[in-house]
Parts: C-alpha cells; sequence; structure tokens
C-alpha cells in the first residue's frame, strides 16, 4: 500500500512539472544583452558580432536588460560623408514563442519599429531576419 501511495504521489508530481513552458529561457536573453556591431548583410540576414561598447563611427545597436534599446546610427538623412554618428534611444522585447525582437527607437524623423527574428544567437554572434 505505501508503494503504491508512494507511486502514485511521483507520478503527480512528475505530470505536474512537465508543463508546456512558452516563455524565453534567461539564457537567450542574457545572451542578447550587450553591443552587436560590425554588421554583415546575406540577402535578408543580417550578422552582428558581439562588442564591448558600440564603436564610435559605425552602426550598432544595445539591448539592456531593463528593456532599454540603443541605436547608434547617422544623425541624419544624408549619407554623403562626412556623417555624423549619433545615440537613438528606444525600448525592446522579446517573444518567447518565436524569438522575436520587437524594437522600438526614437530619431530624427521620428519612430521606427523593427521586428526581427533571431535566427542564431551565440555569446559572439547574433543573425536576424529582417520581419519588416
Amino acid at each position: 500500500m505505501k508503494t503504491r501511495l508512494f507511486l502514485l504521489a511521483l507520478l503527480f508530481t512528475v505530470l505536474v512539472s512537465c508543463d508546456k513552458n512558452d516563455s524565453v529561457s534567461i539564457t537567450e536573453k542574457q545572451l542578447l544583452l550587450g553591443s552587436w556591431v560590425s554588421p554583415v548583410y546575406n540577402d535578408n540576414q543580417t550578422t552582428y558580432t558581439r562588442s564591448g561598447e558600440l564603436k564610435d563611427h559605425e552602426y550598432g545597436f544595445s539591448f539592456g536588460k531593463d528593456g532599454k534599446f540603443i541605436e547608434r546610427t547617422i544623425s541624419g538623412w544624408c549619407a554623403t560623408p562626412p556623417v555624423t554618428y549619433v545615440d537613438n534611444s528606444g525600448n525592446w522585447s522579446l517573444s518567447g514563442i518565436d524569438s522575436v525582437i520587437l524594437v522600438k527607437v526614437t530619431y530624427w524623423g521620428g519612430e521606427a519599429v523593427y521586428k526581427w527574428k533571431i535566427i542564431k544567437l551565440t555569446e559572439n554572434e547574433l543573425v536576424l531576419q529582417i520581419l519588416n
């Protein structure tokens, strides 16, 4: 009787602990945090390299752990040299179901909204597919 009760309790514990989890893993969120620079474009995917900080005269962006987003980009509409770079502020969120990043950032012309799908994410490399 004690054995049956023990097995029933064990079975119940296993079934209750095995629920579907649609949230993003802590590892994926933590890996995303930080600065990403040196974009390499290949069709509809862009590969970025992790950096300790954003580079002075190059495009890049940073994901903050509090949902803050910084995009370093050309400060105006004209890309004719010499160009100046500026940090634009915004926010970001990550969907755990499909690994999609939603970014809203202000810039000189208003607000930009980006929707990116994470294709690959490692400690040193981020590959994104632009969805919009």
